[in-house]
């Protein structure tokens, strides 16, 4: 009976020893996001003409929710759009696409023209203070 009891005295320690660290390893719960990609990072076009970027949002974690998209520019001579800049996502909702089109101007001058583009969850899901931006390329060739 003494070695019984023994053997259930080291079980019992050596659980309650080993248990932390046991339970220490087992990874967190991903938290709900969203990932943005893009059809191509960099385009080429001629002063006057309009070059398209097409994004991705993927929803990753179980995200539900609307994302706002905008875009900052760096030069003078562009303009943008964005089509849709809000989409919802999660569910059994398709992944949308979302087109940025780059118009510039026939005064252009030439070289490379940077800009950033964000998307931002919004609304009172508990994923609203996603955020993701990234840097697209535009390169302006002369005539």
């Amino acid at each position: 009976m003494k070695r019984m009891s023994l053997r259930i005295t080291v079980a019992i320690a050596a659980l309650l020893l080993f248990a932390p660290t046991m339970l220490a390893q087992v990874p967190p719960t991903p938290r709900p996001d969203f990932r943005i990609s893009f059809d191509r990072q960099m385009n080429k076009v001629v002063p006057g003409g309009s070059a398209i970027y097409h994004v991705f949002l993927t929803p990753l974690d179980g995200f539900t929710g609307t994302v706002m998209l905008d875009c900052d520019m760096f030069a003078p001579y562009e303009r943008y759009s964005i089509s849709p800049s809000k989409v919802t996502l999660g569910g059994l909702l398709p992944i949308p696409i979302v087109t940025i089109t780059i118009t510039t101007h026939p005064r252009s001058p030439g070289g490379m023209t940077h800009f950033m583009f964000t998307a931002r969850a919004v609304g009172p899901t508990p994923h609203s203070r996603e955020s993701h931006s990234a840097g697209l390329s535009l390169m302006v060739m002369s005539k």
